[in-house]
Parts: C-alpha cells; sequence; structure tokens
C-alpha cells in the first residue's frame, strides 16, 4: 500500500511512494470499465529517477493489455501551486485525459480520448515552431492562432479540469488520493 513520504527533510513538501493513485474509470463509456493506476518512485531507462508513473489497463476479452503508459505531468499554475498530477474531465459521458504535458521551454498539451484500444488526441494546444525554435507559433488543434487567443483557450480548457494529485505540500490533499486508491482495491477484492 501507499505511504506519505517527505521528499525534502525540514520542508513540507510530500509525495506518496508505492501505489499513489488506483481507480477505474469507463473512458470510452462502453459498459466496461479500464483501470488507472499510479505508482513511484521509478527509474527510467537513463537511471532518471521519476517520482509517478502512470498506466491505464483495459480487457481484450481475453487479456489485460496496456491502452497508455507515461511518466506522470508536473504542474505549476499558480492556483494549483506545484507538484505531479493526472488531470482529466468527462464529456457526454467519455473521460477525456492528459496524455501529453510539456512543462518546460515551450508548451504542448494533449488531450485524449479513448477508442478501441488507443486513445486518440481530442484536443491539442502548442506554443513550440518546429521550423524556428526561438520564434513560438501558437496553435490550437493544429491551426494557427494569436498568443492572446491561445492562453485563453488554454485556460478555459484547464478549467474543465479534475486533478488527481500525486504530490503537495498538504499531506491532507495525499490523503485523499490515497483514500480514493483504497476505495478502488476494495471494489477489486484487494483489501
Amino acid at each position: 500500500m501507499a505511504n506519505i513520504v517527505n521528499k525534502n527533510v525540514g520542508e513540507s513538501d510530500y509525495s506518496i511512494s508505492g501505489l499513489s493513485y488506483a481507480k477505474l474509470f469507463d473512458f470510452d463509456n462502453d459498459g466496461n470499465e479500464e483501470l488507472i493506476c499510479v505508482y513511484g518512485p521509478v527509474t527510467d531507462e537513463n537511471g532518471i529517477k521519476k517520482p509517478d508513473y502512470v498506466k491505464v489497463f483495459g480487457y481484450d476479452g481475453s487479456n489485460v493489455i496496456t491502452l497508455f503508459e507515461s511518466g506522470a505531468f508536473f504542474f505549476a499554475d499558480t492556483d494549483l501551486n506545484w507538484g505531479y498530477r493526472l488531470a482529466y474531465y468527462e464529456e457526454n459521458g467519455q473521460i477525456i485525459f492528459l496524455t501529453k504535458k510539456n512543462p518546460m521551454t515551450f508548451s504542448i498539451y494533449e488531450w485524449s480520448k479513448l477508442d478501441g484500444n488507443r486513445f486518440e488526441v481530442v484536443k491539442s494546444f502548442s506554443d513550440y515552431n518546429e521550423a524556428d525554435p526561438g520564434n513560438m507559433k501558437y496553435t490550437v488543434d493544429n491551426t494557427e492562432v494569436g498568443r492572446e487567443d491561445f492562453i485563453s483557450q488554454l485556460d478555459e480548457w484547464k478549467k474543465k479540469q479534475t486533478y488527481v494529485i500525486l504530490d503537495s505540500d498538504s499531506k491532507e490533499m495525499l490523503e485523499k488520493t490515497i483514500s480514493e486508491t483504497s476505495g478502488t482495491l476494495n471494489t477489486l477484492g484487494y483489501s
């Protein structure tokens, strides 16, 4: 089971180790639930320690299959403080899930929905210009827009999100995440 650990001794900087999060979602609204799991910390193929790893599992009728896997995404939004989180929202009975984010030198966000056994991008934002990396090019769904329009649309899209907190300066927020995971494990027959 998960434990809350202090990442930086002497500071209020907590994360969850072990199975950080587990929840059943019907991502594609087909009546069959998929399982999302977050666990960590993990070390990637380059030996770099990553705080959390995300996997979504489905069932193809005879086997459990991995539908999605990635490191968790870091957020540094002023209204959410900072930390690793999952982001999703529900639209017309379908879960739209954040499947790509690059918070470093430019913004790339992609939200996807499950279609069969793959997550397909339904909304994307980018301010990266591949042809001229020093000169930003703002796009929403691969269509160029002005900077203000880009920021406005991205902010509106982010307001729809539900965030699962994976690290925080508040133990109480992490206890909520662990409690939700415990409920999922009980539903699956693990206690």
